[in-house]
């Protein structure tokens, strides 16, 4: 399971890992000027991991995944404007 999300300004972006499965998450993102952006999470279950903060470059979408070797990693659908 995981969970990502930007809230208030959308300046920054968090990945948290839900479940003991020793799989890494991470998020997908686009900001105002920069697309194809990457947040990773490999620091187990139960913590969470933060994008830096920019309000002037803020997110305008993300999409939240599960990596999984050798087979496509689950991606929940886009949140946002991509």
């Amino acid at each position: 399971m995981r969970a990502a999300w930007s809230k208030g300004t959308n300046g920054a972006i968090a990945v948290k890992d839900t479940d003991a499965d020793s799989r890494e998450v991470y998020a997908n993102y686009d900001r105002r000027y920069n697309d194809g952006l990457e947040l990773r999470n490999s620091s187990g279950n139960g913590t969470t991991v933060y994008s830096g903060m920019d309000t002037a470059n803020y997110v305008k979408a993300l999409q939240a995944c599960v990596a999984i070797n050798f087979a496509p990693d689950d991606c929940t659908s886009w949140a946002g404007d991509h």
